[in-house]
């Protein structure tokens, strides 16, 4: 039978666990002689009663006999840990120890700290036996402070765990990391030795060194020096090197390209492990002179935006794979690209590149097109005066371009808030300005503008049952057809209650009692309120809803979700989502790993030479965000002057 765990009140295991415990409670004996094995499973089943989990079928006298029995088995627990913490046994009774159960040791450890007396060499040694234990030891406040100064020189002895369990405790996001704690006598200059150290291992993990090359120093945290980070970077690109000369991976390459035989606007393909990216070199000869189209081809050609106006490029968490929600490390403070993201990064630059370098055989430069849109377009459509941007000169290099260009981000960011905030764009008061502009605080014309998702149990329970593809009710083994979320298998399907294993029906019933389910008159079953529904799906895969896009029918869902605490709404430029994607490019204020284009350029410490191709392609990015910028201005004016939003306010 396996050995019981109790992991959390929200576990799913819990039913089966209590089932296997059952057994135990009651042929639990307080004369028999326990292991450290079978003490730390009494232990376990204590937590479940503590937390008032019982089963179902128990009834109330049963129940207060199983209180009676924890009782004992609390009392054969602790009798048990009072005779084996002594100097002669702890070794042995830590080697005894089965690694699932190392967290219930050290806690049932720290319950007796004021009476354990275990010698601190023999501690340390035991500890160091135990491999897997320094990690569980630092998540108990009052074994670390009663051991401190031995814990710290196991760290040093233990670089390689030691290094992991620091980048664990202040860079990965997950909860139980959290709850370490370092001994108070391992100062910041112990941490950078302990880290050049792991640097030089020839067992480094890639993982790891990536993510103290990216340290930002932070006296809270961790601080090192420029000469450690550039150590890490020097061994993140020899470990690369190393990996990837291997040639254990699947290699994709791209094709972009403008074909004069082609005549429909774009064919995009895949063929073997290629992307094609085809597009009308007619096309853009046509509409040479037109500059609203060069821009929009952006949206209708290579598809940066919605056509609501989202932009495209951003990370989505459900873009992310299987094993790279699984295996990956998710930093705290940092963006985590995904591959999705990584493939429409890549393509983007590519399209990008192309389009700049054929519209330069057109004798028009990108840069043009730009300072258009803000010197003629907006005066000429919307009669807004005085917006400008001066883009670099055709005769600069590309390292010029980028320190040149970054200013006028800002610039233009500026001009747009004073725009909506007073309604025209003063010249002498943007150029007063020293405040630098944060892509979250850039107003909107359009009051209401985005929806998301609140983070809440029901919501979040939502979430999973109908779009995670870990939800059992996505899978029926009498279907031959099979979907990757339960979403889609009932609006493509008739399934009926009955068609699920009887485990899966109280997922189902709550489903039903929430009225998001019911049963129809022919016993399948649908979804209540689609609409609702249609909303959930599309802040899972788009993350915010652009409000005033929507049908009325569906606005007025929104507004009842919002009243029911579900939803919320802002009004801002740039969705959440947007601007992370700006931040992670342009500043490392936000997220560690980004690529921080902004500080770089602006205060030369960019890698390469100044003739270095690096600065080509620093140079088609921050363009490609610039436009973006222009999609997103104006997409937010003609929303505000649209006769569905004029007509709400």
């Amino acid at each position: 039978m396996d050995t019981i765990k109790f992991y959390s009140v929200n576990d799913l295991s819990i039913g089966y666990q209590l089932q296997n415990a059952e057994k135990i409670i009651n042929d639990f004996d307080k004369n028999k002689k326990y292991t450290m094995e079978e003490i730390l499973e009494l232990y376990n089943i204590t937590k479940y009663v503590d937390n008032n989990l019982f089963l179902k079928k128990w009834n109330t006298a049963y129940i207060e006999k199983v209180k009676n029995v924890i009782k004992d088995m609390k009392f054969i627990i602790f009798k048990y840990m009072d005779n084996n913490l002594t100097n002669e046994k702890f070794e042995k009774i830590l080697n005894d120890v089965p690694n699932q159960y190392i967290n219930d040791f050290f806690e049932l450890f720290e319950k007796k700290i004021e009476k354990v007396n275990i010698a601190d060499d023999i501690f340390i040694k035991a500890i160091c036996k135990k491999k897997a234990s320094l990690y569980y030891v630092l998540h108990f406040k009052k074994i670390v402070k009663k051991y401190d100064s031995e814990i710290r020189k196991v760290m040093f002895q233990d670089v390689t765990n030691s290094t992991e369990i620091m980048i664990k405790k202040y860079y990965i996001n997950e909860e139980k990391n959290k709850e370490i704690e370092l001994p108070s006598s391992l100062t910041n200059e112990d941490k950078e030795k302990i880290l050049i150290r792991y640097i030089d291992n020839k067992n480094a993990n890639l993982n790891y060194v990536r993510i103290i090359a990216k340290i930002q120093s932070n006296k809270d945290m961790i601080e090192i020096s420029d000469k450690t980070k550039l150590k890490a970077c020097r061994k993140v690109v020899e470990l690369e090197n190393k990996i990837f000369n291997k040639k254990s991976g699947i290699e994709y390459s791209y094709i972009v390209k403008f074909d004069d035989r082609q005549q429909i606007e774009k064919i995009e393909k895949m063929e073997g492990n290629q992307w094609i990216y085809s597009y009308s070199k007619r096309w853009i000869e046509e509409n040479k002179d037109d500059f609203a189209t060069l821009l929009n081809n952006f949206i209708y050609l290579f598809n940066v935006t919605d056509f609501e106006g989202r932009i495209e490029l951003v990370n989505k968490k459900h873009e992310a794979g299987v094993l790279e929600r699984f295996m990956n490390l998710k930093l705290l403070k940092a963006y985590n690209p995904n591959l999705s993201f990584n493939h429409k990064k890549t393509v983007s630059l590519l399209q990008l590149n192309a389009y700049y370098d054929q519209l330069n055989r057109l004798n028009i430069r990108l840069e043009d097109v730009i300072e258009w849109f803000f010197n003629s377009y907006l005066k000429e459509n919307f009669k807004i005066e005085n917006f400008s941007i001066s883009m670099p000169s055709k005769d600069s290099t590309f390292f010029e371009k980028c320190k040149s260009v970054l200013p006028e981000i800002d610039h233009i960011l500026k001009e747009y808030k004073y725009y909506v905030e007073d309604g025209q764009v003063d010249p002498e008061l943007v150029s007063m300005s020293s405040e630098h502009m944060f892509f979250k605080d850039i107003p909107s014309k359009v009051k209401n503008k985005y929806v998301y998702l609140k983070n809440n149990d029901y919501n979040n329970l939502i979430d999973y049952y109908f779009f995670s593809d870990q939800c059992m009710l996505a899978y029926l083994e009498n279907l031959d057809k099979k979907y990757d979320n339960f979403f889609k298998l009932i609006v493509k399907e008739n399934i009926k209650y009955n068609d699920y294993p009887k485990y899966d029906k109280e997922d189902l019933d709550w489903l039903i009692k929430e009225k998001i389910i019911f049963e129809n008159d022919k016993g399948f079953l649908k979804i209540k309120n689609e609409e609702r529904i249609m909303i959930y799906a599309e802040l899972h895969y788009k993350e915010v809803i652009n409000y005033w896009k929507k049908s009325e029918k569906i606005r007025n869902e929104i507004k009842q979700m919002i009243k029911e605490d579900k939803l919320e709404i802002e009004s801002s430029l740039f969705s959440r989502n947007e601007q992370d994607y700006f931040n992670f490019y342009l500043n490392m204020s936000e997220f560690i790993d980004g690529y921080d284009i902004r500080n770089s350029n602006l205060h030369g410490t960019q890698i390469g030479d100044r003739k270095s191709d690096i600065h080509y392609s620093r140079y088609l990015q921050i363009v490609l965000l610039i436009v973006l910028i222009i999609i997103k201005i104006n997409d937010d004016i003609c929303s505000s002057e649209s006769e569905s939003y004029l007509e709400k306010i």
